[in-house]
């Protein structure tokens, strides 16, 4: 069960909301190689990619209807799916703009403090802030300096960490202070497309954005999940599928009760012949067997999931029907024979 919330803005206004994850049809338990991403079958957890049928939604649905892109909304907190967010000035009628921080400070000009964003410290300093009629406040991220204005997002240490300045307020000559986050997981939602991330707006495969009503005035907003593409349409038991936007959400394929065991046992008989079957290609498995004087052949034994030689079966199984041109194997002793029914003679009475 989530935690329900409530957003309240610069006005003292108050909107609830309640959170809810769905389930839909787009994982399904199989035994099978992913399209041929395994070497060998296993049971797995199938994850679509299709977006449209996704594997669950993240909901978030508000009681009264909230317009997002107000002067009283924008700047305020809200806590989504375990984590704390800020709505971004470039919020407009039709995207909604979420900035997050691991680390926040306010920092006074020539002042540098000491973030820490995932056991990664980062010193940042204030180094001015000009007195054009928009400001704009110079700041230096291990060594490394950009310029900001007002609730702009920018990266650092080459798009490892991004960096959200929420104010800038000047007070004076060489006066004045910046709020901001660094670690900042700047989120763009926008109906029918998918979220996009970061200062770059980096789009996250496999996810896709209704928003209910305008941004403008909000009621519901759901973000449908699926695989980002076919390399990661599977889970293996023990594997699990973190949420791309919020990273608070799992799925995790911990085990299988009661499933069955699939273990390669030696053969310890010295006289058995072995056989082998490989793929060949994309479309054709192959039969690799030694006869008793020691003579090994590879021969084609299915092409494009047939058994068949043109249009003549082969028959794998003793009590088949076999129709004139169709293949047999023959056993007698410890002679085998691969054979073609080509003519069939039979004497009145037998």
């Amino acid at each position: 069960v989530l935690a329900d919330g409530t957003f309240t803005d610069d006005g003292g206004t108050s909107y609830d909301y309640e959170q809810t994850i769905s389930i839909l049809d787009g994982g399904v338990f199989a035994f099978g190689n992913s399209d041929n991403d395994l070497d060998d079958p296993a049971l797995m957890l199938t994850l679509t990619t299709s977006k449209t049928t996704g594997l669950y939604n993240l909901i978030v649905t508000f009681d009264d209807a909230i317009p997002f892109n107000a002067t009283d909304s924008v700047g305020e907190t809200i806590e989504l799916f375990g984590k704390p967010y800020t709505v971004g000035t470039a919020t407009s009628a039709t995207k909604l703009i979420l900035l997050g921080g691991s680390d926040a400070e306010t920092i006074d000009i020539g002042a540098t403090a000491t973030l820490t964003v995932a056991d990664e410290v980062y010193t940042v300093t204030l180094n001015g802030i000009s007195d054009a009629s928009i400001p704009v406040a110079s700041i230096t991220v291990n060594g490394e300096t950009k310029t900001f204005e007002e609730e702009q997002t920018k990266s650092f240490a080459e798009g490892d960490v991004d960096v959200f300045v929420k104010t800038i307020f000047r007070t004076g000559e060489n006066a004045g202070h910046v709020e901001i986050q660094i670690g900042a997981d700047k989120l763009t939602f926008e109906t029918a497309t998918e979220v996009l991330s970061g200062a770059d707006d980096d789009e996250i495969d496999g996810t896709l954005v209704t928003i209910g009503g305008p941004v403008d005035d909000m009621t519901k907003l759901t973000i449908t999940v699926a695989a980002p593409d076919n390399d990661e349409n599977h889970l293996l038991i023990g594997e699990s599928f973190i949420d791309p936007v919020f990273s608070s959400v799992k799925i995790n394929f911990a085990s299988v009760a009661n499933g069955p065991i699939f273990e390669v046992e030696d053969d310890i008989s010295t006289t058995r012949t072995k056989l082998s079957i490989e793929k060949g290609g994309n479309q054709e498995l192959l039969v690799t067997a030694t006869d008793a004087s020691g003579n090994t052949e590879t021969l084609p034994f299915t092409f494009e999931n047939n058994t068949a030689d043109d249009t003549d079966t082969i028959h794998i199984w003793e009590g088949a029907e076999i129709a004139e041109d169709d293949y047999f194997i023959l056993n007698s002793g410890t002679k085998q024979h691969f054979m073609q029914m080509t003519t069939l003679r039979l004497t009145a009475g037998g």
